[in-house]
């Protein structure tokens, strides 16, 4: 459900699991539903804050790339392990796929426009013992039209 996210798996503790069993050059991807920005981004910011906190590089997609960053959607987010560049994709579907990439470097320095900086810099990593993920999605929900 667009909703219904397994805490424990959002954690810090949890990144660290995953990133521990990854090869050198492996990558993970989280898929989620949030804004990018605003209180109905909260969930989206802190997870990303999180993986910020682990790995070197992390991405964001947007799935629709017309949405705009307040509205509720789907993201991608794919954390690498290592932070040398990637061979840029010879499939052209997947490079137009690529394209939909969220400025992850605003998001990491808070620039300003799309991602305001207090958004994201102030924004506490999710742990075992603080993971307010509910929360976070009841502000989602409220914001929520479907059909949108």
């Amino acid at each position: 459900s667009l909703f219904s996210v397994p805490y424990h798996l959002t954690t810090i503790e949890a990144v660290r699991q995953i990133h521990s069993i990854l090869k050198s050059d492996g990558v993970v991807i989280f898929n989620l539903g949030s804004a990018l920005t605003g209180d109905s981004g909260r969930f989206f910011q802190a997870e990303f804050a999180t993986y910020r906190a682990v790995f070197p590089d992390v991405l964001v997609f947007q799935v629709n790339a017309k949405r705009a960053p307040e509205e509720l959607q789907n993201l991608i987010i794919v954390a690498r392990k290592t932070d040398s560049p990637a061979a840029a994709p010879a499939d052209p579907q997947i490079a137009e796929l690529l394209s939909h990439r969220a400025d992850t470097a605003a998001l990491r320095a808070g620039a300003p426009a799309a991602f305001p900086a207090a958004e994201i810099s102030n924004q506490a990593i999710l742990t075992d013992d603080l993971a307010p993920v509910e929360y976070f999605n009841s502000l989602a929900q409220r914001n929520y039209r479907p059909g949108q």
